[in-house]
């Protein structure tokens, strides 16, 4: 891909010939603030699109391999001071838009928080296991949710995880 950096998982989707698409449903782009460089060279894997044409491709079934779905970070993100109604509405029409898809029986949706989900939890990060004491202390908790047809039906799943568990 001659983007001269580590190679991540759009990249790695891309060398598999499996499809990718950043929907937004603001006028910023998680990935293009993420990794400017990437985004802006036009050798980015990963494809823009608006959150008009993730609605329309739920419903026709042109859902890429992956997707990553962004808020609009300015309304509703679920970020203080913004609405958590419209964070919640706009998670609800993700969900029903995937559901009612004709993609949605072989479909995983993941939501997640990013590292400063820990805004409503009340619990302290804990601690872990590594020789190096700089390293013993586990950031916030994050949020995420697993949504598909085949997703043990009110699951909870206690083990530690990272951001990295969703690849």
């Amino acid at each position: 891909l001659g983007l001269g950096a580590p190679i991540g998982i759009w990249e790695r989707m891309a060398l598999r010939c499996q499809s990718t698409r950043n929907y937004a449903a603001g006028p910023i782009l998680w990935y293009t603030a993420a990794f400017p460089t990437r985004a802006l060279s036009g050798q980015s894997a990963l494809v823009p699109g608006s959150i008009e044409e993730f609605f329309r491709d739920a419903r026709t079934g042109n859902l890429p391999n992956f997707a990553l779905i962004d808020p609009d970070f300015k309304v509703n993100d679920a970020y203080p001071t913004h609405s958590l109604a419209l964070c919640e509405a706009f998670l609800s029409s993700i969900v029903r838009a995937m559901a009612d898809g004709p993609q949605w029986r072989r479909s995983l949706l993941v939501i997640t928080f990013d590292e400063h989900g820990g805004y409503f939890d009340h619990v302290p990060p804990p601690r872990t296991v590594d020789p190096r004491s700089d390293f013993r202390q586990l950031g916030f908790r994050v949020p995420a949710l697993a949504i598909g047809p085949t997703v043990w039906q009110g699951g909870v799943v206690s083990t530690d995880l990272e951001h990295v568990s969703v690849a």
